[in-house]
């Protein structure tokens, strides 16, 4: 059948290594139709959900061969290839809601070396912590105090981890972000364990 045109839909990827150009025919019916192009061959199958957005476009076997895709109207055939072409690079969007905690703690306790916990050092065989007991639990003692008293802080973030994929490429973002009104979606809580209430805000 005589050749029409080669349309130049651009990319079939989004690294632009792939160009997507289709070769459109005219058969013996007066129709455009062209082959299906490999990327795009998931919209492009017989009575396809996709096909139902556009009713002057079908795929059928030219002369029992393989699928071609045929309208009588050239402008419906390339804004088919076109939407295909856009929803094919369109980004899977998912999002997750999750809540990241903050614990923090001014206390000051002695540790015996049966692992039990005492007010002080004045009790026989117990230090005060070191390393990342002190780091977890702010290390204070005599000699060390704490501003503001002693307290216990949780803190709790609501946040939105949107993940974007952009088939047949992985993963290419992952961003935490806050919903339009951070004071309806942030949860702040603190807890006073002798005196002083240390509030945690996000």
């Amino acid at each position: 059948m005589p050749h029409f045109r080669t349309e130049d839909l651009g990319f079939s990827d989004h690294e632009r290594t792939a160009p997507l150009k289709v070769k459109v025919s005219i058969n013996a019916e007066g129709e455009f139709y062209c082959d299906v192009p490999e990327a795009l061959s998931l919209f492009f199958k017989p009575h396809s959900s996709f096909l139902a957005g556009h009713p002057e476009v079908r795929v059928a076997p030219v002369r029992g061969r393989k699928n071609k895709i045929i309208s009588a109207n050239y402008a419906a055939l390339k804004n088919a290839l076109t939407d295909a072409r856009n929803k094919h690079l369109a980004p899977i969007t998912e999002v997750e809601h999750v809540i990241r905690f903050n614990i923090e703690s001014h206390v000051s306790f002695a540790v015996g070396e049966d692992g039990d916990v005492y007010p002080n050092c004045y009790y026989p065989g117990t230090k005060w912590p070191s390393g990342d007991e002190a780091k977890r639990y702010g290390g204070h003692h005599a000699q060390n105090p704490t501003k503001g008293g002693y307290s216990i802080t949780v803190g709790a973030r609501a946040l939105v981890v949107v993940k974007c994929f952009r088939p047949p490429s992985f993963e290419f973002s992952s961003r935490p972000s806050l919903p339009h009104s951070a004071a309806i979606h942030r949860c702040v809580c603190a807890v006073s364990v002798r005196c002083n209430i240390r509030s945690y805000s996000p």
